[in-house]
């Protein structure tokens, strides 16, 4: 990824330091690390944890690189952070899944304002708590969940339809050729 070469100079910058204590140099106070995850690029992302990246730092606008993961819709940039995530939660490391921006928004609302429904999937196998939205967004996380079982099953559907018009018509047309199923 194009972004890999600036992180491994980041991650190289004074000794001791994690990545998120290099300034940043973005706008809006952006780290490396929310950066990577808005530009969906998983191995810097890996690079960055590996250096010792915060998963909980904020921007400007309260946002952590879940947050923006979550925006972009890159579960494989959010796989990268939940499995970076600490067993345990306290004071010093909040849970990241917790974590609200500015406007209240915490990285399930802003996937499910996306209608990311893999990162919907990710955050809640991961432990985000449904307590933290609105019985609105509740709603609209099961009608989510309700229109994405209804696409699996329709797509099944479709291909099981398809193989019995094949053997219908091979029948009707006398090759009897068989679809396997």
């Amino acid at each position: 990824h194009v972004l890999l070469p600036a992180v491994n100079s980041v991650t190289r910058v004074g000794s001791g330091k994690s990545a998120e204590h290099v300034p940043p140099g973005q706008v809006y106070g952006q780290t490396p690390l929310m950066k990577a995850a808005e530009y969906k690029a998983p191995a810097c992302i890996q690079r960055l944890v590996d250096a010792g990246a915060d998963l909980t730092v904020r921007d400007s606008d309260g946002r952590t690189a879940f947050h923006f993961a979550c925006a972009g819709g890159s579960e494989e940039c959010l796989r990268v952070l939940v499995e970076a995530m600490p067993e345990k939660f306290d004071a010093e490391r909040p849970n990241p899944l917790a974590i609200a921006d500015s406007a209240g928004h915490s990285p399930l609302i802003v996937a499910l304002a996306g209608r990311q429904y893999g990162c919907i999937r990710l955050l809640r196998k991961a432990g985000a708590r449904l307590d933290d939205i609105t019985p609105e967004q509740q709603a609209e996380l099961r009608q989510l969940e309700m229109d994405q079982i209804g696409q699996q099953l329709r797509g099944s559907f479709a291909a099981e339809a398809a193989k019995g018009l094949l053997y219908l018509c091979g029948s009707v047309l006398g090759h009897g050729k068989t679809v396997p199923g």
